[in-house]
């Protein structure tokens, strides 16, 4: 009986219509590979530089527009990388300088003055000094003499008794900050250095350039083999450049990954390498909070850490209802690959559990109607093979595919024997029974009648 009802529940699995579904994920454009940016600097352009001045690390710059002026001020955040403000203004300006106490003041065109501090933007009560027109750079001994040349205005530099020039014209706003002499000239800002205009850099981070990263291969990676993978993401690349992370969703692939934010790592982060594409790496990791998400990161910050496993608890196990099929053990559209019917035999090789993750996963294998599956179930999905003895569970090497067809045939076989054995026993019952009926009637007819037989003569 026993084996009666294992080979039924086999019949019943084998014809069993085999339902794959493949995820409808959105068209990826792999024309593009993708490009994580190596560093997120961005360079101010300017309309109309009107003035400029700075005070330490920070920058001030002054543009006139058709509106009136735009006051930029870059400076250092908590982490040392630079931040722009932009503030507007409905006046235009025709100097800016900084006073001892890092209030930045502001002359308009009509020579009105007003002070700029984080608060915004108010009346002004100083009044900026005139400006030389000779500077000496104390370091160098070389002095510079800024003088009208023509309608404009041109700098020349001094050292003893040779003159050098730097500029012939269009140059404005000459002055001296702590120990470096500066000059405004064709709408940029230059520090004087001997003989020599140096431009200076007036770059600031500029964490959108992360916004719109192409995801070239990305879809056709994701949905490939894999083997969980560990890494260490550490602070800085291995340039020696800050590392940052941009937090992406995978729950759809377009021509470029869905970013939810970008920020500077600062220390190392564990986390579980998904897939690499182009320069980049896409990594689980937690955030403060704990909580897992995908982020894109250059794989140049990205270490392989070593990964052990943990102990599988089960090597064969059934689909509790239709069970998706994951490329990796992270459960989105993306990773999505196929689905298999309720009831479909599975070969369990490896257990996943890590607080990365948002579930047990475990590694499969089967084959429906001839296509071979490998991939990533969730455990809630999964009930452990707890058939008897009879089938080798402890014996099983896990590696095993329950095939439809052999397993049928195997089916047919058994049920014919029990067909045939069945038909032999009704025979040999069915004759049996006839000779015995054929023995008791010969047997009734030699017996002589009775003395008292009333008919007897």
């Amino acid at each position: 009986m026993k084996k009666l009802i294992a080979a039924t529940t086999a019949l019943a699995l084998c014809l069993a219509p085999a339902y794959l579904y493949t995820a409808d994920n959105a068209a990826a454009d792999d024309s593009a590979p993708t490009v994580y940016p190596t560093e997120f600097l961005s360079q101010l352009e300017f309309e109309n530089l009107a003035d400029y001045d700075f005070n330490g690390d920070t920058q001030a710059f002054a543009d006139n527009t058709s509106a009136g002026a735009v006051l930029y001020v870059i400076a250092p955040d908590e982490y040392g990388d630079n931040r722009l403000t932009e503030v507007s203004c409905s006046f235009t300006i025709s100097d800016i300088e900084y006073g001892d106490n890092g209030t930045l003041y502001l002359m308009s065109s009509d020579n009105s003055i007003y002070s700029y501090t984080e608060a915004g933007i108010s009346a002004a009560i100083h009044i900026f000094a005139s400006q030389p027109n000779t500077l000496t750079d104390s370091n160098t001994g070389y002095m510079y003499l800024y003088a009208q040349s023509g309608s404009s205005f041109a700098v020349m530099a001094f050292n003893g008794s040779t003159p050098t020039n730097i500029f012939d014209s269009n140059c404005s706003q000459f002055k001296k900050i702590d120990d470096t002499v500066y000059v405004l000239h064709d709408n940029a800002v230059y520090s004087l250095y001997e003989d020599s205009a140096i431009p200076v850099e007036c770059s600031y981070i500029d964490l959108t350039a992360a916004d719109n990263i192409s995801t070239g291969n990305a879809a056709e990676v994701l949905q490939g083999e894999y083997d969980i993978s560990m890494v260490t993401v550490h602070p800085q690349t291995n340039d020696g450049n800050p590392t940052y992370v941009t937090k992406i969703d995978l729950t759809e692939l377009g021509a470029t990954f869905k970013a939810e934010g970008t920020e500077r790592l600062l220390a190392d982060r564990t986390g579980m390498a998904l897939a690499e594409v182009g320069n980049a790496t896409i990594v689980l990791i937690t955030d403060e909070e704990g909580k897992s998400s995908c982020y894109l990161t250059l794989t140049s910050a990205v270490e392989s850490a070593s990964y052990t496993p943990p102990e599988n608890d089960m090597t064969r196990a059934y689909a509790r209802g239709q069970a998706a099929i994951y490329s990796r053990p992270y459960a989105c559209d993306a990773t999505a690959i196929n689905s298999v019917p309720n009831g479909t035999l599975l070969t369990v090789s490896e257990k996943a559990d890590s607080e990365l993750l948002d579930d047990v996963y475990y590694k499969v294998s089967c084959t429906v109607d001839g296509q071979e599956i490998e991939g990533y179930a969730i455990g809630r999905s999964l009930s452990a093979y707890t058939f008897s003895a009879e089938d080798d569970v402890e014996h099983s090497s896990g590696t095993e595919s329950f095939a439809y067809g052999s397993d049928m045939q195997t089916v047919i076989i058994i049920l014919i024997i029990v067909l045939l054995v069945l038909i032999a026993i009704g025979y040999v019952t069915f004759y049996a029974t006839k000779k015995n009926d054929v023995k008791n009637r010969s047997n009734k007819k030699s017996v002589p009648p009775s003395d008292d037989d009333l008919y007897m003569q």
